[in-house]
């Protein structure tokens, strides 16, 4: 894949920017705030829809205005598409090659990739939210079921908890059958996906450390000994029941993929508790090596590598 052009307006800092691309390594220069993060926040927003900095689409926008636009140029095995994305303040609208697309889910996979940022040692040090979000962009990016699962799986997560808040239990099993689906391909696929980001990280991790240290990767989750999907979908009806009780007192589900948590691990212990700071960052930078060469193996293409000052990440890496 080949990214040519990129064009923005109302976009952060930019009231309008225009930047041609080559097909070889580019190197954004500038004083600053000056944009240059801004920039590549640009192409990560058509890579995924999303934001690197912000979860707050609204925090995009230029100041005094009530909307951006962003369009990119790309090559795909062969094949060149313009891509134009939108948002308002409430709406996000996706156009390819000028044609109106119904779901902003399209992003994910037309261009893949992957962005490196000073923020990444959250990986390791954060929630387990920001693992899971980890693992789920990186398999959509290649797995179009996959982003079919996880928004059906959230749709239906959220319609449970709210009949569980509302004490209907003689209606919950009307979601449990799709929550249950669902919940067994994201887990399947993420086993996957974990595998071989676990074979791959530890690889970049050992050749970063002198000291000899063993780096794994482990998916944390209720029905870890369960492999076969139909099995995993059997397991989660059975949990649901099980635990209806408890669910209805909390008023949420608690059990499933969204309770789920990817362990990073050092010498067999927890990287967050055992890890120096400077292990951590180089952790983090693993990761996200291996998720490049995760999308390389399985797009068949060459994906995006962006890199917001990466001088920072390696300067807390050495400490």
């Amino acid at each position: 894949m080949f990214l040519k052009s990129l064009y923005a307006r109302h976009f952060r800092n930019f009231d309008e920017l225009a930047v041609d691309f080559t097909a070889d390594i580019n190197e954004v220069v500038g004083a600053n705030a000056q944009g240059k993060t801004s920039l590549l926040e640009a192409l990560y927003f058509c890579l995924t829809g999303s934001s690197f900095r912000s979860a707050h689409l609204k925090d995009l926008i230029r100041h005094s205005h009530d909307r951006f636009f962003v369009e990119v140029t790309f090559e795909k095995q062969g094949v060149d598409h313009l891509l134009a994305v939108s948002y308002d303040g409430a709406v996000r609208r996706v156009f390819l090659n000028r044609a109106h697309c119904p779901s902003t889910t399209v992003l994910l996979g037309l261009m893949t990739g992957v962005a490196f940022t000073p923020g990444d040692v959250s990986l390791v040090k954060g929630a387990p939210a920001f693992r899971r979000r980890f693992l789920d962009l990186q398999i959509a990016q290649i797995d179009p079921l996959y982003v079919h699962h996880l928004s059906r799986y959230t749709k239906a997560l959220k319609q449970r908890n709210a009949l569980l808040r509302q004490k209907k239990a003689d209606t919950l099993f009307c979601w449990e059958a799709e929550l249950a689906t669902s919940a067994s391909y994201l887990v399947w696929k993420r086993r996957q996906a974990v595998q071989f980001l676990g074979q791959r990280a530890a690889h970049f991790f050992e050749k970063f450390i002198i000291d000899k240290t063993q780096f794994d990767l482990h998916y944390s989750s209720a029905a870890m000994h369960i492999e076969e999907m139909e099995a995993l979908r059997h397991h989660f009806v059975q949990e649901y029941a099980r635990k209806r009780g408890q669910e209805l007192a909390y008023g949420m589900t608690l059990v499933g993929p969204h309770r789920d948590d990817l362990q990073i691990l050092l010498n067999e212990k927890p990287f967050r508790e055992f890890a120096s700071e400077g292990q951590q960052h180089l952790a983090a930078i693993s990761l996200k090596l291996a998720e490049w060469h995760y999308l390389k193996e399985e797009a068949k293409d060459i994906p995006l590598m962006i890199i917001d000052d990466f001088a920072v990440s390696l300067d807390a890496a050495r400490k």
